[in-house]
C-alpha cells in the first residue's frame, strides 16, 4: 500500500481546487471557545452561563518564506472556504478573515500567519450526479 508523507502545509481553495503549499513554523495553536459570561445575582452570587455544545474551533498557522505570488493568492482567498492539510494528518475545512505578514530579509519572502475557523464541509454530490445543485 502506498503512503504519502506531506512535508508542507497545503491549502486548497474549495471552489476552484487551486492549491498552495508552504513550510510552516514549528507547532500550531488550537483554540476551543464557547460563548459565555459570568452573571452576578442577588447577594453577589456569581454564576457561569455558557451556550451548551456551541464551540468555535480556531487554528493558527504560520507559513514560512512564501513568495509575493503566494501571499497575493492567500489574500485573494480571505473570507472564502479552504481545505487545509498539514504534515501531521490534520484535514480541516475552514475560513480565515485576515493575514498577519512579516517581511523576511532577502528575496521578497514573507512569513504569513492565518487564523482559521473550522467550518462544516459542503455536501458532496450523490453518486451519479455531477452537480450538487441538481439534487
Amino acid at each position: 500500500m502506498a503512503t504519502v508523507a506531506l512535508t508542507k502545509l497545503w491549502i486548497n481553495h474549495l471552489a476552484t481546487g487551486a492549491a498552495i503549499a508552504a513550510h510552516t513554523a514549528p507547532g500550531r495553536t488550537r483554540r476551543l471557545t464557547t460563548p459565555g459570561e459570568v452573571r452576578t445575582y442577588g447577594s453577589s452570587t456569581r454564576r457561569p452561563v455558557a451556550a451548551p455544545a456551541i464551540r468555535d474551533h480556531t487554528y493558527t498557522f504560520t507559513l514560512r518564506d512564501i513568495t509575493t505570488t503566494t501571499h497575493d493568492t492567500l489574500a485573494a482567498w480571505i473570507g472564502q472556504p479552504v481545505q487545509i492539510r498539514n504534515d501531521r494528518g490534520l484535514l480541516l475545512h475552514a475560513v480565515y478573515y485576515g493575514i498577519d505578514t512579516a517581511e523576511r530579509p532577502g528575496e521578497h519572502l514573507y512569513d504569513a500567519t492565518i487564523t482559521t475557523t473550522e467550518i462544516t464541509p459542503a455536501p458532496r454530490p450523490a453518486p451519479g450526479f455531477s452537480d450538487a445543485s441538481a439534487l
